[in-house]
Parts: structure tokens; sequence; C-alpha cells
């Protein structure tokens, strides 16, 4: 079998990639995902199916990778999606856009086609959006609505209104370029449907005679014919393969892109070998600048449950910390819990100082790897996180959330004693945003640690790309989900 382009994992980037490089009826596309395929909604299980009303809330955690992270002080489950979709198909489903400081920064950086003004138009092309016309996309793949001031919850009001009063602005579109304050968030789900890059973009092409899909397909290595990526072997109905192609496309996500390289005989030539790997082309930044957004949850007991009928998040919190050089670098996560008399608030950083990194423990592809997301290791990240723990306890002190919540549950009265107690509680609590991200960065050649070009090319090889999250150079301060596919269309069109 030979292909002109094989597409690595069908997630967000990779469902993007098969519909629109399948436009072209002479292009033969390959589109393989390790997972299982629902091809339509009847198929598809609730938990897929469903943004928040089913078993598993709002993300569906059944279809999944199994990945475990360092975080903080303590092990995380990382929920990385194993589906056509990936983890478009199980996650909460808030669509924000990167902001344009983020893109205008990664021209900075050397990658000057990523500047807002040339990423702008490319998040527009993707949405659909139901609650505004201007600055906004109107006929996209992926329908975009808010929940009305009316629709939410006595919990999300309170919120609202004590941050109005502690003086944030009123951010009806969390979506407008330069937003800040709070606001309801930009969801991909109307009617309660999760509205995956599988239903958006690849359900309504998959008919097309030249896109082949192949689901339940686990791929363990690129085969290399000099430099020059010639194919894939891969693991199909219990059967080894090689498939071959002019052109392969890794689009596994900011875990599976960077193991798959370092499978392959890509990354850090003195550390390939220790893990079985026999190295092939040495580029030492494969696995590392692993980016996220770090939180910690915190909880108050509600005198009510909250509604498995409406989203958890309906409003959130922008805002710049004190000190920092960086607008809207700052997020607030609030929930009141499905079923449970419970306050959740997540006090987020979204534009971290910290990196870690990430590496396969051997060849066999069903080896777990390691990840460490090196958490706070830099103080900044502690200070605006305390800065972030403290508002939030102040806010839910306002009159507006007298008469719903009981009291605080975490952090305790000690935990917050003193700095060195709170950055303490801090670490044996910390939690990802599940945005990873850099891992296998995009930058100029000069740059010793750049995986990709900016067209997502790998550097030294010919015939290969990486498109997804994997090739940011830094996290954007926003949910990544709608920057991974603004990417992806971007890259298809100039393929």
């Amino acid at each position: 079998m030979k292909y002109d382009t094989i597409i690595v994992g069908a997630g967000a980037a990779g469902c993007v990639l098969a519909a629109r490089l399948s436009e072209d009826p002479c292009r033969s596309i390959l589109l393989i995902e390790a997972g299982p395929d629902y091809t339509n909604l009847k198929t598809m299980p609730d938990e897929v199916r469903l943004g928040y009303s089913s078993q598993s809330g709002m993300v569906a955690r059944s279809h999944d990778w199994g990945y475990t992270a360092k975080a903080g002080n303590r092990t995380e489950n990382i929920i990385r999606g194993k589906l056509v979709g990936g983890s478009s198909a199980v996650n909460a489903q808030i669509y924000l856009w990167g902001l344009p400081y983020d893109f205008d920064r990664w021209a900075d950086l050397g990658n000057t086609e990523w500047s807002w003004a040339e990423t702008g138009p490319w998040f527009r092309k993707v949405e659909t959006d139901m609650n505004f016309v201007d600055g906004h996309g109107s006929d996209g793949p992926i329908p975009v609505r808010r929940y009305l001031e009316l629709e939410w919850n006595v919990l999300q009001s309170a919120f609202y209104k004590a941050c109005r009063e502690e003086g944030f602005a009123d951010c009806p579109d969390l979506n407008r370029p330069y937003a800040t304050g709070v606001g309801p968030y930009p969801m991909n789900n109307p009617n309660g449907i999760r509205v995956s890059a599988a239903i958006g973009y690849l359900n309504p092409v998959r008919a097309r005679e030249n896109l082949t899909i192949f689901p339940q397909t686990l791929t363990h290595q690129i085969l290399f014919n000099g430099s020059k990526a010639s194919g894939v072997y891969i693991e199909r109905n219990t059967q080894r393969e090689s498939v071959e192609a002019d052109e392969i496309i890794i689009a596994s996500g900011a875990i599976g892109s960077p193991l798959l390289l370092q499978r392959s005989g890509l990354g850090n030539t003195n550390q390939l070998p220790l893990v079985g790997v026999s190295p092939r082309f040495a580029l030492p930044g494969v696995g590392q600048n692993l980016r996220d957004h770090p939180a910690v949850p915190m909880t108050w007991q509600a005198n009510t449950a909250g509604s498995s009928e409406t989203h958890w998040h309906q409003v959130g919190l922008r805002y710049t910390a004190k000190n920092s050089v960086d607008p809207d670098d700052m997020m607030v996560y609030v929930a009141h819990v499905s079923d449970e008399p419970k306050l959740l608030m997540r006090p987020t950083v979204n534009l971290a100082k910290s990196a870690g990194h990430l590496g396969v423990a051997s060849a066999d592809p069903l080896t777990r790897p390691y990840i460490d997301y090196g958490m706070f290791s830099d103080a900044f990240d502690f200070e605006r996180m305390r800065e972030a723990v403290r508002l939030c306890l102040q806010l839910v002190d306002h009159e507006a959330f007298s008469h719903h919540i009981a009291g605080v549950i975490q952090p305790a009265r000690s935990d917050l004693a003193s700095d060195g107690q709170l950055d303490a509680w801090i670490l044996e609590n910390a939690t990802t945003g599940h945005h990873v991200c850099g891992t296998c960065k995009m930058g100029p050649s000069s740059d010793p640690n750049a995986v990709v070009d900016q067209s997502g090319a790998v550097y030294g090889t010919e015939g290969l790309r990486i498109v997804d999250a994997s090739i940011m150079p830094d996290c954007v301060r926003a949910n990544i989900h709608a920057t991974v596919m603004m990417m992806a269309e971007k890259i298809a069109a100039s393929i």
C-alpha cells in the first residue's frame, strides 16, 4: 500500500488535515488512529457524544491513553483521547482562542509567519459563532456558543458579581482579541453535544474515495530511506505491516508525537540508546519544553448540588497577575460541581515560566513513558499562584455567595499561615490544565532545541511534518483546542 500522505493521529489536528487535504481528489490520504472510530452520533457512546450530561460529567474518561505524570509533588492521571477525534472528543469543550500577545510572541521567537495578523483569519475559518458576528467566523465546521446570563446558575452569577465589584471588567466575548475580565466561556457544545473535530471536520467528508481511515491501529515507528520519511510501521488487526507514502504528517499530540519520533530514532542521540533505541537524527529538543497550565483545585461546601443539565464552567475570569509583564497571564475556572453540594475554583497560571519534559522508556509503544511537568520550578509561578488563591478566597467572601456557601473545604486555614506553607499546599495539590504542548517546538534553525520549521517540517529530514500542539513554541493563554485547529487549517492551506 502506498499513499500520497499518511496522517498519524486522528485528533483535532489530524481530522482537520484529513478533511482539508482530501479536498484535492488527486491526493490519496491515509488517516491512522490508535483508538476506535464512531462514524456518527448514533454509534457514539453517551460520554463521548454528550458534553456534560453523562455519567463522566464534562470530560469523557473511558477513551484514554492512561498516561501518568509528575505534577508538583504528586502523580496525576493525564487525560488524552484515544479515539477518532482525539482529545477534542473527550475534552471540557471550552473553546477559547489564544490571545494576540501569544502569537506576536511566537513571531518574536523567529516564527514570523505565526503573528496575530497571520493567525487571526484562521481562527475565524474554524468556527461558526452563534452569539457574535463582528470579528468571528460564520460558516466554519465548529459551532461556538455561550450561556446567556439568564441561564447562569446561582454560583456562576455570584462569581460574576463578585468579580465585577472587585474591579474586573465585564467581558461578554472572551474570544474578542485582547479580551480581559469576567464573562461566559465560548463552548463547542450546542444542545449539549460535544462537537469534536471528528464530528465537525471528518464525519461530513469520510465518504471521499481518496480518504482511508485505519482505526484501532498502533503506529510503532516512522520508516526512512536515508533522510526521507518513506512510510510507517503499524500494528493493525494483530498484524504488523509497513505502509508507504510520499509525505508523513505526525499529528499524535504533544505527548504522542515526541514519543513516536523518539521510537523512530529522532531525539537526543546520547539518551536514546539508554532505552534501547538506535539514534537516527539528532534533535535534542524532542520531548523538551513541555508546557501546560498549572492549576490548583480549591473547594467550598455549597448549600445545594449542581445540576447535570448545565456545563460545570459557565463563566470564567481572565486577568493579569501583579508584577507580571505578560498581560492576562491568569485564569480562574469556577464550577458548581454536578450532583454535588460543592463549589470548585481552579486558579490557573495561564502562561507559566516553568517547563517540563517527557520521553520513552523503551522502544515498545505499549511501555508507559515518563512525563514530568516541572510545575512551579520557577519562583514567579509560585508567586502568581499564591496571589490567585488569596484572590479566590476574597471573591467567595463577597456577599453574593453568602446564601450559597457553608464554608471552605480546602485550603485549610493552616495552609494559608505563610507563603512557605501555602507553597507546600500548592505543590501537594498541583494539577494540570490538560493543555500540554511545546514538546516538538517550532523555531528557526538557529535554535538548537527547535524540532520543526514554521511549516511543521522536521529539521534534518525530508517528507516529514508535525502538526499539532507539540510544535507550539510556548503555551497560549487559553485552552489550546481552538489554537490547534487553527494551526492545522493554516498548515493544511500551505501544503
